[in-house]
Order: structure tokens, then C-alpha cells, then sequence
């Protein structure tokens, strides 16, 4: 397997790649650097890898999670320089995992280590037959073993550590050996295959795949094999709820650069902890305990003085590189469970009972009755207008923390003197505390700050990630109108006061997407929080459309609604429009089909006339849901439209006569796979950086058009094929009209006025009743239906013929269309034959089949428009041979003046040479380019057809490419050097040959113009 193709294995299909490299650097206190690279793709990744592994004496590993963003840092050197680096591989940052790993340590010095592969195997073996899991891909690293089980689905982070904290303790209970720093963490490198394991002073050995084969599991078919290990065996005990983030290290668990620690010193945990005495005598004897104690005194006051002060003691002390390790140290206080993980005998005898080493620092006062109400110096004078919501009686702001004070132009911090006397010692300016706190969907929590500038109240936003570093947080607050006298005081104010907040009042969550929030138990509709005990209002983010807020106002009733769409669509030759209303039902469906690969896609009414119905049924359908008027688009941009999709999410919208705004066939491809893919493509900033995205999304949206989209793409000579099956059209005009809207049918007069006045009156008139009862039935019921949309799937692929992979977009959207159909009869919404339904929806995938092959060009359509394509550009000549300086003779150009780059060359041939017909590989490659073509594809079709010769000698068997002297032998042609070219086969052009024979039918004139000076 190569590398590619293991990244592929691997990793997530979506998100943000991290590639990290360890470089030897001379003076380094760890002996080498940490570098972080990032890439867009796997494809891109694996390039990465193979071009890095090449370089020196580097080593090379790749995170197994994909990642929400690269983040970048920039810090400052000693000698004034600016550097910025590549940051975020951490647990907070993590998007999506596929798999569970573990490492196997052979020949290391350690108690985890194995003698050799073969006992690792062997282990490996043991655990496999003990727990009843699936053998695994198993990876040599060059000295020990890696092995990966492959999930079925892509999972977030919360999800995955619910299946992955089994391992240690099945493993322990088996005493099996394994790394312990790599199985529980998510934001964890291995060594990618491809690669090499160079160690010092010995040859590289390569990374490769052992073993490929292995069985994908859901994640919560692992769960239930470990859950059943563990109960069989009594050690339900040990496995945990995950512990709270402070209690954490580096390298295991999450991090936590917004939480919060007591102050601490490091001149006090030095006398009482022996991981930190040893750090002081001798700077770090090697890189993991070196790490860990600057994990400790990143957080102490005085710890950053003392990291380079105890550092020096070590020969290869650095002081940018300790700099830069303690400014870019993402996670909590290292805790004693690290400590005891890389340098145990330390902690041998330990007397202390903590959870880390910060906690035998604190020298904080105790809180007494003194502290218990903080009397500003003096009280700060309050505006009424705030004072109901940030200030109590006393005017004290809420959840002011014990020991600070203030007045209206400073904080202060209460410090006892020498003779025991607590004084107001200022640490900022002027008076400023965090409100509340605000954490977004992608969990990033900002705090809603207050300060006092001339007497008055402002607002700012705080982000939170800025209070784990004192400079950072010194800038920011800065930034927004604050002086910070002790910055180290200042953040252990807005450290505190976080706490209290957390403590006393209710986090506030703001949401950027409509659709399921919360593992499922909440559907979001406008800004209401639908769940199964009601409905609440939430706060919508700062990119959220302001005016989609609204959409969920209910008004008239459901039996108006249900009576409404039966009168309008329960009627013969009415499944296209009862397609489109079950589709609106499906909405919430296909975030729960559990297919890894399924985003949505579209579905288009489209024809050439109007008066069909088709934006007025799938107003009434989107009605389900809110306001219909506000969830139609009538004009966008391609970029607008998929930050529109994002924003709905899983609630369908309108995009109505979309081939009047979408009129390039290029931006309406671009929408298609972008909306099958449910995220937009990632883009790069001039800086290099990837540019933000919008969030990913999975929904059904439902397209209007006055032309049939496959024609519109087909005409503009982009390849129709992969396009049209991201979008499930139904042209119209190619079935009956309803007998309301058919003006030939003899019932028209007598049914067409009641289908008007319901049609224009339904969708304003009766909306968001249905949705929020039909969306809590499904949170309800949530197991039954995800049962029934994989039974469906299963049987419905059964019941058509047709190449099932490439169509699948198809029938898991049918499916969920049918089983949303289905719970909407129950619930009594709609009253139409499901199985008529579902019998015209098979034909109907049969129908689009044929539009596509009638669509469709074979590669000799391809053959023959690529020749009238490139005919002004191609050298034609006789015959193929060079000047001749004894005869005075040459091949002459017989087409027309050549305008641009020298594309091929036809010889026409005679009696002693065949024709022959060279094209440039570049050439056939902008061809492509220009018309939507795959040109390896377009290659493999020629080939096949036999449309490439592989006659020449020094031709490629497989790819057909040669070098050609295309100008060889032709007077009057500069030289054009020996490009790739690829020979076509001259037989299939003899109607462009013949043009030129009537030019030279007169042997004689043609052997007139060959007699040329050489």
C-alpha cells in the first residue's frame, strides 16, 4: 500500500491535515525542532510527506484526526526578529477521526517496550482473540508496530473518546504493553507508510504496511465490543467518565486554554516537588521531562523567569527555544499522572496528595468572612441602566471573585504586607470584568467583557483562548481601551472571575446553523431551540443571517395545511410534486442515514414553460418548516448560495429559477458538488494561509429552473456525467400535467379555481406548524428511524438496475425522501400511495439514466471535436522526413498559416509511409482543461478504443507518450524541440486528409514547392 492510498485508509474525507516534522538542530535543548506543516487534502499530504522524507536526517509523522483550521502563532525572537509557525494540533482543534490506533514500542528502554515485532505481534494477536475485535491494519515504523481499526463513519472527538478510553484498561487487565501517550489522544502522530525511521548513527528503515486487510466497524459496534469485555470481566469501575481538564496533561487530553488555575508560584512547588528539584540541578536531562516541568511553571507568576533560570543548568540551553515551547504551550498544568508516565522514580514516596504540582504552590489568602464582600476603594458610582444585570445591591459587579477590589478607574488585587495588614495593590486600569459567557457551535468561547471609560459603560468581546497567556491577553485588553500594570495579577483576575461566572450563571450558546444540535436531542428552526420538552429561543452567531431569525412563526393550523396539500397533490400524475413535499420532510433525515459519504443533494423542478407549479409546491412543502417567502433565493451568487446552504443546514430551502443567476455552467457545477460534498472548496489567502470556510452542513435544498440543467451543462461542453448525479431533476415537461393545471383536460374549468386559491393562499397563510411536532417525533423515535432509513437503503438499492456506486446519490436521497414520506402518513400530515411513490421514483432514476447516456460522448465524439478543435494548429505535411541538402528538397506546411504554439503534426503519407498523427501531450492536456475533461480518463478511453497508436518504438506502452521532432524536415518552421506527443490514429481523420490531397492532386506542383534551399 502507498502512502497515498494509507492516508486514504486513514484519515477523515473532510477537514484540515497536519504533517509534523522532527529536525535535528544543533543546541537544541531537546536535540531537535518541532515543525508543523498543513495540508488542504490527503492528496496534498501525502505529497508533503514523500518531498519531506527526502530531506536529511528529518523525521516525518502524520496526525490520524483532521482538523477544524491551521492556526498560526507569531512570537518574538531575543533579537527583536518576528517568527510565525503553524499551531492547532490539539484536541480542541480536532474535526473528525476514523479510526482507533495504538503503538507498540520495541526495543526501548522503558517498562512498555517490547523485545522484539515479533512479540509485539503477538500481543497484538492476544488482544485481538481476547476482545473479538477485527484484525487490524498493522504498520511497521521501522523498530516497533503500529495498528489502526477502521470506523465506518467519521466521528467528532467526543464521540471517538467514548470508544478509545476502553483500550488502556482492557489492555492492562490483559497486561498487554502499549505507548500510553498515543491511545487516548486524538490530536496524537504516528509515522505515515512511505516514510523512514532514521535513527542517529544507523541506516533509515522503511515505514511500511504488514498487514492491509481489515473489517470497518460502526464506532458504536467497538463501544459494545469493549463494553462487553469489560462487564464480563468486572472492570466497569475503572472505566471513567472523561475527567475535567484541568486535572489533564499535555499530550493525552484535551486542551484547555481557556480554563482556569489558582495562582501559584514557582520558587514554592520547587520545595516541594522533586520532578521540579531535578529540573533546577539539571535543566531537563532529556526532551519529556524537560517538556513537563515547563508545563508546570508555564502557569506559575513566576515561572517563566524560572524556566530560562533552571534551564541554563542544561549544555544545550536555548533561550528563543524555551521562549518559544513556554508561549506556545497549548494545555493545562502538567499533571502528576505525566509526571509518573515519564519519570516515575521521582515520584516515588511522594507525600502529597494533588493532582498536579501547580497545586503545592498556591500561597493565595484564605477565604474568610474578610473577603467574602471585596469593599471597593472607594465604591464605584453605577448607572442604574446596568446595574439590574452586572451589579448587586452593593454595588458590586456579579460574581466578583475574593480577593480583588476596585473603584470606577482601577482593579486592585488584595496582597497581605509583612505585618499581616491586607492592602489594595493596583494591578489595571481603569475598572473593566468579564458579563457572561458565549461559546459558539465550533466551541470557541468568548467572554462578554464591561469596562468604565469617563463614568459610562462599554462593551467588548474577549475571546477566551486569550486569557491562557498573559501577553495575549495584555494586547487584546489593551486593544480595547485597558492599561495592564501586572499582567501576571490581571490574568489571574480574569482567570477567577471566569470561574465564578461558571459557577453562578448559565453559559449562553450561540449558533451559526439551523438543524440538529446536541447529539441529536435539539433541532434548530430560525432562533428556537425545538426539543422534545418545547420550544426556547437561543442566540444566533455574528455570521447567521439576521433575517432567517424569524422563520419559525407559526400561524394557521395543521389540519388547514394537511387538507390544503391533499386537495392540491393527492391526485393521478402527482408524484413529482408529492416527491417534492416528502423531500422537505427528509430534511432532518439525512444527518441520520449514517453514510459517511452522503452530504445531500439537491433535488430541481425544472421546464420551458410556466404554469406548472413547481416554486408554488415547494413553497407549500419548505412551509413545513417556517416562513416560505424568507427561505426562497431568488438571485445569488455561487459563493452566497453555499454560505446560504450552510446556514439552513438541515432545514431545506429555495433556490428559485436557479438557471437565471446560475447561467455559467461552471459556477452551476461548482454548486452541485459543492452541495454534495456539503462544504464549499477550501481556498488559500495571498499570506498562504487556508482561507476560513463556512461550516459544513448536510441538507436537501430544492431547485426551480425554466431549462433542464443536464442541457445546460452538456451544451456548454462540460461533462454532464458526474455533475447530474448531484442533482435528482425532474423535468416537468416530459410528464402529464395535473388535471387542475391541464387546460385540455375537460375537468380544468371546475377544479383550476380551487387549486389557485389554495395554492396562493396555503403558503402565507399556514406555515411552521407541522415542522417542530414532526421534527420532536423524531427525536423521540430516534433509534426506530435510524433503523428503518438502513432497512430502506438496503432494500431499495435491491430493487433497481443500475451501476449502484455511481448512482448512489440517488438512492439515498429516495430513501430518505420515502421514509420521511412514510412517518409524515403516520402522523397524519399527507395521505398519497408511498408505494406509487416509490415505483415512480424507480422509473424515474431510469429516466435520468437515459438523459445522461443520450448526454453522454463516446471517446470517438471526443476524438473527432478535439481534431476540428486543434485543426488551425497542426503541422501538415506530406510526408515525415528531413531537408535533404543533396536534393535541395524539403516537406513543405500544406494547411493554413499557423497561428500560436505548433500543437501536432498530421503526415497525410503516400505509397511508402502510413499517415500519421502526433498531438502534444500539453496540447490534449489544455484541451481538457478547457472542456471540463479529465484528461487521465480521457487517456484511458483513447487507449481502450485503440484511438492512441503504440506503434512507435520508443513509445510508452501504457500512456502511448513519445518524444516527436515535430518540425522536423519542414521548411520555414523555427524548431519546436522534441515535445511529448501521443499518436492518434490518421485513419479516423482521412476527412481532414482528403481537403489536403486536393491541394497536391498535381504531383508535379507539390514537387515543385518541395525543391526549396536548403
Amino acid at each position: 500500500m502507498d502512502t497515498l492510498n494509507f492516508l486514504k485508509t486513514i484519515l477523515p474525507s473532510r477537514g484540515v491535515y497536519y504533517l509534523m516534522r522532527k529536525v535535528p538542530r544543533p543546541n537544541h535543548p531537546k536535540g531537535d525542532a518541532t515543525i508543523h506543516e498543513v495540508a488542504g487534502d490527503v492528496d496534498d499530504l501525502a505529497d508533503m510527506v514523500l518531498q519531506q522524507d527526502r530531506k536529511g536526517d528529518q523525521n516525518i509523522y502524520y496526525a490520524m484526526a483532521s482538523y477544524k483550521e491551521a492556526q498560526y502563532k507569531t512570537t518574538k525572537l531575543s533579537d527583536g526578529r518576528e517568527f510565525t509557525y503553524i499551531v492547532g494540533r490539539k484536541k480542541s482543534n480536532v474535526a473528525w477521526v476514523k479510526s482507533l490506533w495504538m503503538d507498540w514500542d520495541v526495543g526501548k528502554d522503558n517498562t512498555n517496550s517490547y523485545a522484539s515485532q515479533r512479540d509485539a505481534l503477538d500481543a497484538m494477536k492476544a488482544y485481538v482473540k481476547a476482545t473479538g475485535l477485527p484484525a487490524p491494519i498493522v504498520v511497521s515504523s521501522g523498530y516497533g508496530l503500529h495498528s489502526y481499526w477502521l470506523f465506518t463513519e467519521e466521528v467528532d472527538i467526543t464521540a471517538w473518546e467514548g470508544v478509545a478510553k476502553y483500550q488502556r484498561v482492557i489492555m492492562r487487565h490483559l497486561g498487554i504493553k502499549f505507548d500510553p501517550s498515543r491511545d487516548l489522544d486524538a490530536a496524537s502522530v504516528l509515522r505515515p507508510a512511505g516514510a523512514r525511521n532514521k535513527k542517529p548513527g544507523a541506516e533509515p528503515r522503511a515505514v511500511k504496511v504488514l498487514r492491509v486487510e481489515t473489517t470497518p466497524l460502526p464506532p458504536m459496534e467497538f463501544r459494545r465490543i469493549f463494553q462487553r469485555y469489560v462487564t464480563e470481566n468486572n472492570l466497569g469501575t475503572e472505566v471513567k467518565p472523561d475527567p475535567p481538564p484541568w486535572a489533564v496533561g499535555f499530550g493525552n487530553l484535551d486542551s484547555v486554554e481557556t480554563k482556569d488555575f489558582p495562582e501559584s508560584f514557582g520558587e514554592i512547588v520547587v520545595q516541594h516537588c522533586k520532578q521540579l528539584q531535578e529540573f533546577k540541578e539539571t535543566g531537563g536531562e532529556d526532551e519529556p521531562r524537560w517538556y513537563a516541568c515547563l508545563g508546570v511553571l508555564k502557569h506559575c507568576a513566576d515561572g517563566e523567569k524560572l524556566a530560562h533560570e533552571y534551564g541554563k543548568t542544561h549544555p544545550r540551553y536555548s533561550a528563543d527555544e524555551t521562549q518559544a515551547k513556554l508561549d506556545q504551550w497549548p494545555y493545562g498544568p502538567t499533571t502528576c499522572d505525566k509526571f509518573r508516565e515519564v519519570n516515575p522514580t521521582a515520584c516515588e514516596g511522594c507525600p502529597h496528595k494533588c493532582k498536579s504540582p501547580i497545586q503545592l504552590g498556591k500561597t493565595e489568602a484564605p477565604k474568610t468572612t474578610d473577603l467574602t464582600k471585596v469593599e471597593p476603594t472607594p465604591t464605584a458610582v453605577i448607572e442604574a441602566a446596568t446595574q439590574a444585570t452586572t451589579l448587586d445591591e452593593n454595588g458590586v459587579p456579579f460574581a466578583w471573585p475574593q480577593g480583588y477590589g476596585f473603584d470606577k478607574d482601577n482593579v486592585y488585587r488584595k496582597v497581605r504586607d509583612p505585618e499581616g495588614v491586607w492592602q489594595d495593590v493596583r494591578i489595571a486600569s481603569p475598572l473593566f470584568y468579564p458579563v457572561d459567557q458565549i461559546m459558539d457551535e465550533e466551541g470557541t468561547l468568548v467572554l462578554r467583557m464591561h469596562i468604565w471609560v469617563r463614568g459610562r459603560v462599554r462593551e467588548f468581546l474577549l475571546p477566551a483562548k486569550h486569557t491562557a497567556d498573559k501577553r495575549s491577553l495584555k494586547m487584546q485588553l489593551h486593544a480595547n481601551g485597558a492599561h495592564v500594570i501586572d499582567d501576571q495579577a490581571t490574568a489571574n483576575f480574569i482567570s477567577k472571575y471566569k470561574m465564578e461566572i461558571q459557577a453562578r450563571r448559565e453559559e449562553i450558546r450561540t449558533y451559526n446553523q439551523m438543524g440538529w444540535k446536541h447529539d441529536f436531542s435539539g433541532f434548530l428552526i430560525g432562533d428556537k431551540l425545538v426539543t422534545v420538552e418545547g420550544e426556547r429561543q437561543v442566540v444566533m452567531g455574528k455570521n447567521f443571517p439576521a433575517e432567517l431569525c424569524g422563520i419559525n412563526n407559526p400561524t394557521g393550523t395543521k389540519e388547514e395545511w394537511v387538507q390544503g396539500v391533499d386537495t392540491l397533490y393527492n391526485r393521478k400524475h402527482g408524484e413529482p410534486y408529492q416527491f417534492s413535499i416528502c423531500a422537505a420532510f427528509a430534511a432532518p433525515l439525512h444527518d441520520l442515514l449514517g453514510f459517511s459519504e452522503w452530504r445531500g443533494i439537491p433535488y430541481a423542478l425544472t421546464t420551458d414553460e410556466s404554469g406548472f407549479g413547481k416554486t408554488t409546491v415547494n413553497m407549500i412543502a419548505q412551509s413545513i418548516w417556517g416562513d416560505p417567502e424568507a427561505m426562497k433565493i431568488s438571485d445569488s451568487t455561487p459563493k452566497a448560495t453555499l454560505g446560504i446552504a450552510s446556514a439552513f443546514n438541515n432545514i431545506p430551502f429555495i433556490l428559485d429559477e436557479v438557471t437565471q443567476y446560475l447561467k455559467d455552467p461552471a459556477d452551476m457545477a461548482t454548486v452541485l458538488y459543492a452541495m454534495s460534498n456539503g462544504r464549499p472548496r477550501l481556498g488559500m489567502s495571498k499570506d498562504g494561509r487556508l482561507r476560513e470556510s463556512t461550516p459544513p452542513w448536510i441538507g436537501c435544498c430544492a431547485m426551480t429552473g425554466n431549462r433542464n440543467i443536464l442541457m445546460q451543462l452538456s451544451e456548454n461542453k462540460l461533462l454532464p456525467e458526474a455533475t447530474q448525479m448531484r442533482v435528482f431533476e425532474i423535468d416537468l415537461d416530459t410528464y402529464p400535467r395535473l388535471t387542475s393545471m391541464d387546460k385540455t383536460h375537460p375537468d380544468f374549468i371546475h377544479l383550476n379555481p380551487t387549486h389557485n386559491a389554495i395554492s396562493k393562499t396555503l403558503p402565507a397563510t399556514c406555515h411552521s406548524i407541522i415542522g417542530p411536532e414532526y421534527v420532536r417525533y423524531i427525536m423521540e423515535n430516534l433509534t426506530e428511524v435510524r433503523a428503518r432509513l438502513r432497512k430502506t437503503a438496503a432494500g431499495f438499492a435491491k430493487l433497481v438496475d443500475g451501476d449502484a456506486t455511481k448512482e448512489r446519490f440517488y438512492y439515498h436521497l429516495i430513501t430518505c425522501v420515502l421514509v420521511g414520506g412514510y412517518y409524515a402518513k403516520q402522523l397524519g400530515y399527507i395521505h398519497f400511495s408511498l408505494n406509487n411513490l416509490r415505483d415512480w421514483c424507480i422509473a424515474h432514476v431510469n429516466r435520468l439514466r437515459g438523459a445522461v447516456q443520450e448526454a453522454r460522448q463516446t471517446p470517438e465524439d471526443r476524438f473527432y471535436r478535439i481534431l476540428a478543435d486543434l485543426q488551425g494548429s497542426l503541422l501538415v505535411t506530406k510526408n515525415f522526413s528531413n531537408i535533404d541538402g543533396r536534393t535541395q528538397s524539403a516537406q513543405v506546411h500544406l494547411g493554413q498559416q499557423i497561428r500560436g504554439p505548433i500543437s501536432g503534426r498530421f503526415v497525410l503519407g503516400d505509397e511508402k509511409e502510413r499517415p500519421k498523427l502526433y498531438v502534444t501531450v500539453r496540447a490534449l492536456q489544455q484541451w481538457c482543461a478547457d472542456h471540463g475533461e479529465h484528461f487521465p480518463a480521457l487517456r484511458r478511453d483513447f487507449l481502450a478504443d485503440n484511438l492512441i497508436r503504440l506503434g512507435h518504438p520508443e513509445c510508452n506502452k501504457k500512456t502511448g507518450a513519445v518524444r516527436i521532432t515535430l518540425a522536423k524536415g519542414v521548411a520555414g518552421v523555427p524548431g519546436v524541440g522534441n515535445p511529448w506527443c501521443v499518436e492518434l490514429d490518421a485513419n479516423k481523420a482521412i476527412g481532414m486528409a482528403k481537403l489536403y490531397d486536393a491541394k497536391i492532386e498535381n504531383l508535379a506542383e507539390y514537387q515543385e514547392a518541395e525543391a526549396v534551399a536548403v
